[in-house]
């Protein structure tokens, strides 16, 4: 059977747009916007499920005027990644609740998370060379955003940097690759 298209959309889209609602819902829950992470990664989780056996590809028009689509490509290891991703990052989200308790910079740090998933499912379930080059480089942004939370510590600073010079640098071989 071929994957429900609106559900691939999903999986990729969801974490994205909590992502964006995150700094709303702290507003709200304060640091419970952990379980709202968590629930996110549940749901996520769920709709891969939902996924089980499915083998296709599904094409969401990105820019008409040049023909270029986001493409999603549903296959078993696609699905493992994608298990694996949202699955860990349950985990991760119950985690930082306690481990992050007290923390500055909550809000940012929920929703960089919550993107760094979305990244990661884009990837293992992108089915052309622009959607992965596009979410592998959104995972090198979201990446320097969590090693550099704290902001104010020359030494996570400095990581961050030196994150950012390596991802980008592998992404630009992998572009290089490409061509």
């Amino acid at each position: 059977m071929a994957p429900d298209p609106t559900v691939v959309f999903a999986i990729v889209a969801l974490p994205f747009l909590a992502a964006a609602l995150s700094p709303l819902v702290y507003r709200v829950l304060g640091e419970r916007t952990a379980y709202y992470a968590a629930a996110v990664a549940l749901v996520t989780f769920g709709l891969v499920a939902t996924q089980y056996g499915q083998t296709g590809t599904v094409s969401i028009p990105w820019i008409p005027a040049y023909g270029v689509a986001l493409r999603f490509y549903v296959d078993g290891l696609a699905l493992l990644v994608s298990f694996l991703a949202s699955g860990v990052a349950v985990l991760i989200f119950v985690y930082s609740a306690g481990y992050m308790h007290g923390e500055p910079g909550l809000s940012k740090y929920y929703a960089t998370l919550l993107a760094f998933m979305g990244s990661m499912l884009g990837v293992a379930l992108a089915a052309d060379l622009v959607a992965l080059f596009v979410f592998w480089e959104l995972t090198s942004v979201c990446s320097f955003g969590l090693i550099g939370h704290y902001q104010t510590s020359r030494s996570s600073r400095y990581a961050a940097r030196k994150s950012m010079f390596i991802t980008v640098g592998g992404g630009l071989f992998m572009l290089v690759g490409f061509l």
